[in-house]
């Protein structure tokens, strides 16, 4: 494989083993990214579509990243690649862009930026969903006493 998909397969599985895991998502990844998306991961309350990409350049606005991604944004018609805009999605799920600074960008942008796609822009968000940081809910123990129990009813 070439050196930009192994770089860019090396941010992919930091999104998923480090970042996604932890914060109690089942995720999975998009082979070869054939698909507009690179990386899903799901919990109880919400479902990611992450595109992933990885710079070494120093993008510092969401506007030079919508630039950088209007390919992703807009889509390949000749191709028949469809546009992150353009898959419709319904509440819960969320379309978005992560970005990983390399630390030869320099130390004030290395590390993880989020996008949300809106419309045919980028927006950086600080955090991917609300919360991000508070310690998951394991919400199969719930579902299990309400099986035992009957579903809850005396």
């Amino acid at each position: 494989m070439g050196r930009n998909y192994d770089r860019g397969y090396y941010a992919e599985r930091l999104a998923r083993d480090r970042l996604l895991h932890p914060r109690g998502f089942v995720t999975w990844r998009a082979q070869a990214s054939k698909g507009p998306f690179d990386v899903y991961g799901a919990r109880h309350d919400v479902l990611l579509m992450i595109q992933v990409k990885r710079t070494k350049e120093r993008i510092v606005s969401q506007e030079a990243l919508t630039t950088q991604c209007r390919r992703d944004l807009h889509g390949v018609p000749e191709k028949d690649k469809i546009g992150l805009k353009d898959i419709p999605t319904p509440p819960g799920v969320l379309r978005q862009v992560w970005l990983y600074t390399d630390q030869s960008a320099g130390k004030d942008l290395a590390g993880w930026r989020y996008y949300a796609v809106e419309g045919d822009r980028l927006i950086q968000i600080p955090e991917p969903v609300p919360g991000w940081d508070r310690q998951p809910q394991d919400h199969r123990w719930e579902n299990l006493a309400e099986g035992l129990t009957g579903g809850g009813q005396p």
